[in-house]
C-alpha cells in the first residue's frame, strides 16, 4: 500500500462527531487502512429513520469525504447502495418515506484516498447520490455479505479486507496526492498559482487532476479544507479566538472568517461549538 500519512495531521469531522446510541455507531479501521478510511459508521441495530433522534433531519456538513452507503430494508428484504459525493455545503439527512426498519453499513474515504479504491475518476459527482456499483461494480456481493453477519464488528472485518485488496490493486496518482499533501499542510489556505507551481503544472492541468480526483476545482477543495481545518481546530480546543483564526487561517477579517463558516456550517463558529460541546 502507498505510504500516506495525511490522516495524522487532518481527520475529517463531522458537525456532530461526539453522536451516539444503538442505531448509530462509529468504528475507526485499522491503522494499516487509517489512511484511506476515515471510519465506518451504520446501525447496530434496525431504526426507523423517521423517529430516529441522530438520522432524523440531521445537519450534514461538507466533511471533505466520500462515503460508501449499504442499506437493508428489512421489510422488504431489499437493498440499496449509494455513492455519496463530497458535499460542497451543508444539508439535511432526507430518507425515503416508506423505509422504516432499515439497517446501515457505511464506509467514509478521505478525499485524498477515493481514487486508491474505487473508480479511477470522480468528476461530476459534488453533491450527488450515485448508483454504487458505477464506482464499486462489486457493491452488490459485498452488500450481501455485510449483511449475512449481524455484529457490527465482523462487518468492519470483511470491509477491511475488501478494501485492502482494491487499495493492493491500485495505482495512486502521485500528482494528485503532492497537490492533496500540499493542501492539507497549509490548511486550505492555497491558491491555484500555489497548487500548480508545487506540481510544476499548468493551471489547466491542475484543474483536471483535481476535478478527475475529487469531482471539485482545487480552490473548491482548498475552501473545503481550510474550512474543515478550523471545525476540527475548534473541537479538538474548544477554544474561540477570532484574531488567531483569522491570521492562521489567512482570512481577510473576522467577518470573512465567520462568513465563510457560516457557508458550510449553516450557523457561526460559537454557535457551531455550543452546540455539541
Amino acid at each position: 500500500m502507498s505510504k500516506i500519512n495525511f490522516h495524522c495531521a487532518y481527520t475529517a469531522m463531522t458537525a456532530d462527531p461526539f453522536m451516539t446510541d444503538a442505531t448509530y455507531i462509529n468504528v475507526l479501521p485499522s491503522p494499516a487502512l487509517a489512511p484511506y478510511i476515515r471510519c465506518f459508521w451504520g446501525s447496530e441495530q434496525d431504526f426507523d429513520p423517521a423517529r430516529s433522534a441522530i438520522y432524523r433531519n440531521t445537519l450534514i456538513v461538507p466533511d471533505t469525504c466520500f462515503d460508501l452507503m449499504l442499506l437493508k430494508d428489512n421489510e422488504r428484504g431489499t437493498y440499496r447502495m449509494t455513492f455519496v459525493g463530497m458535499s460542497s455545503t451543508y444539508s439535511i439527512d432526507q430518507w425515503r418515506e416508506n423505509e422504516r426498519k432499515m439497517s446501515l453499513f457505511a464506509i467514509r474515504f478521505p478525499f485524498w484516498a477515493m481514487h486508491l479504491i474505487g473508480a479511477d475518476h470522480y468528476k461530476g459527482t459534488m453533491d450527488q447520490l450515485l448508483p454504487a456499483e458505477e464506482f464499486f461494480p462489486d457493491a452488490q456481493a459485498l452488500c450481501e455479505q455485510i449483511f449475512d453477519v449481524t455484529a457490527f464488528s465482523e462487518r468492519v472485518r470483511l470491509a477491511e479486507r475488501y478494501i485492502e485488496k482494491r487499495i493492493a490493486d491500485s495505482r495512486p496518482n502521485s500528482q494528485f496526492l503532492n497537490g492533496a499533501e500540499l493542501m492539507v499542510r497549509q490548511k486550505g489556505n492555497v491558491t491555484l498559482d500555489d497548487i500548480s507551481g508545487h506540481l510544476g503544472y499548468s493551471h489547466r492541468q491542475t484543474q483536471r487532476i483535481f476535478r478527475e480526483m475529487t469531482g471539485l476545482s482545487p480552490k473548491q477543495m482548498a475552501d473545503l479544507v481550510r474550512y474543515q481545518s478550523l471545525w476540527q481546530e475548534l473541537l479538538r480546543s474548544g477554544d474561540l479566538n477570532y484574531q488567531d483564526m483569522v491570521h492562521k487561517y489567512g482570512y481577510a477579517d473576522q467577518s470573512h472568517l465567520i462568513s465563510h463558516f457560516k457557508k458550510y456550517h449553516s450557523m457561526t463558529p460559537r454557535e457551531a461549538v455550543k452546540r455539541i460541546l
